[in-house]
């Protein structure tokens, strides 16, 4: 009885351990998420179009951010919302690195998310959505961005108000691109 007492003892010490082991390696994880909190970003976007679409992420810098299970790459992009111009009080969205550094981004189609404005949810496609997402073809990507500081840095950036867009490439977004999230699952799910 003494022994497998023992035994039992053991194993919850043996269990405590791994725990604590495990306990330690979490901790490191979230505050290297908290000090780049970018990288986090860009991880709640992708794990986002993932559930949506049926798919996995792929490893950090690979050529695609997620792969639907019929093998289309999407690059995932996530914005907060940010100020423009704080005397008018507008807001934007900016997606950077388009094709990533040096060009090295290989994917079908850009997935970029922003995060809903609350004072044009009804503008929206989807007026319940946290976030606005826009399914651009790689193929689009140069004529709906600009170059940014080195020329393969191309970038998008637009304002939160669909109505109040002057530019042809931003009314282009909203009116061709925006999507819904059952828009994005039942185009690229299963």
């Amino acid at each position: 009885m003494e022994s497998a007492g023992r035994s039992k003892l053991e194993n919850l010490r043996l269990r405590i351990s791994e725990l604590e082991i495990e306990n330690a390696a979490l901790r490191q994880k979230l505050k290297f998420l908290e000090t780049h909190s970018l990288l986090a970003t860009g991880i709640r976007g992708e794990s986002l179009v993932a559930r949506l679409v049926g798919g996995h992420t792929t490893a950090y810098a690979a050529a695609h951010d997620v792969e639907t299970k019929n093998g289309i790459r999407l690059e995932v992009k996530l914005s907060k919302l940010t100020d423009w111009d704080q005397t008018s009080g507008s807001k934007k969205w900016q997606w950077a690195k388009l094709l990533g550094e040096g060009g090295s981004k290989k994917y079908d189609f850009a997935i970029l998310i922003g995060e809903a404005d609350p004072r044009y949810k009804g503008f929206y496609r989807n007026p319940q959505a946290h976030y606005v997402m826009f399914c651009i073809p790689h193929s689009e990507i140069l004529s709906l961005s600009s170059e940014g500081q080195r020329p393969e840095y191309r970038h998008i950036q637009i304002s939160s108000n669909p109505l109040r867009t002057r530019r042809e490439k931003t009314i282009e977004l909203y009116r061709k691109y925006q999507v819904t999230e059952l828009e994005l699952e039942s185009r690229f799910g299963l």
